[in-house]
């Protein structure tokens, strides 16, 4: 009889998703560079834009620096990811390693989610490439050695305190604006929150809000 299992109608399937990666991926990718390269020109027009007013500089500057001090850690670790998976699956003989590579390193700007969903496109590969075999086990393994590294040491390490969210307010901001912005709002989510968190901060009445959304570190 037919094998249950199509090749060709998985690999269709991995290249549509892959398309839809890839138009978000260059969203991604422009927005990120916009904000690296606006971030010392930004600073120079806060400056002259608040001037006069001590309070509104001090909430725009740490907005600013907040936000150009994530997308620059951040861009960091996704490059470390992203060359770490393509040398280990290159090393295991998996077809595109530098595509899987790129793909964790474009989904690595989303939190906690993204290197998750950069992993299944690469395992659907090994499957249908290598079966189940020791290959498929390896891909597996890779994607869990590095996801492990990376969120529980090299993240935190990198970060330090970095932006002061809790984990629990992070996975609500990535699914919530992710859901009122779509893929967008999944990368947009961090500095979105980050910047109502400041804002909070700034006013007595909203200050116990911030308090709730801020890390451990910042309560103890």
């Amino acid at each position: 009889g037919e094998s249950a299992v199509d090749p060709g109608q998985i690999l269709s399937f991995v290249a549509g998703a892959l398309g839809q990666l890839f138009t978000s991926g260059f969203i991604i990718l422009f927005y990120v560079i916009f904000m690296l390269v606006e971030g010392t020109s930004f600073q120079n027009k806060i400056q002259a834009a608040f001037k006069g007013n001590a309070y509104a500089y001090d909430y725009f500057s740490r907005v600013a620096d907040s936000l150009q001090y994530y997308l620059v850690i951040k861009t960091r670790i996704n490059l470390i990811t992203g060359a770490v998976i393509t040398a280990s699956l290159w090393l295991v003989g998996l077809d595109f390693a530098l595509l899987w590579g790129f793909v964790a390193f474009m989904l690595n700007y989303v939190p906690n989610f993204g290197s998750i969903i950069a992993a299944i496109p690469a395992v659907i590969m090994a499957f249908i490439q290598f079966g189940p075999s020791i290959q498929l086990l390896l891909v597996i393994i890779v994607y869990l050695a590095v996801n492990i590294l990376v969120g529980y040491w090299l993240e935190p390490k990198m970060m330090g305190q970095g932006l002061g969210l809790s984990a629990l307010v992070v996975l609500i901001a990535v699914v919530f604006w992710g859901w009122i912005l779509g893929p967008i709002g999944l990368i947009l989510s961090i500095p979105i929150t980050v910047t109502l968190k400041i804002f909070m901060e700034s006013y007595e009445g909203s200050r116990w809000l911030a308090t709730l959304m801020g890390s451990e570190e910042e309560t103890v």
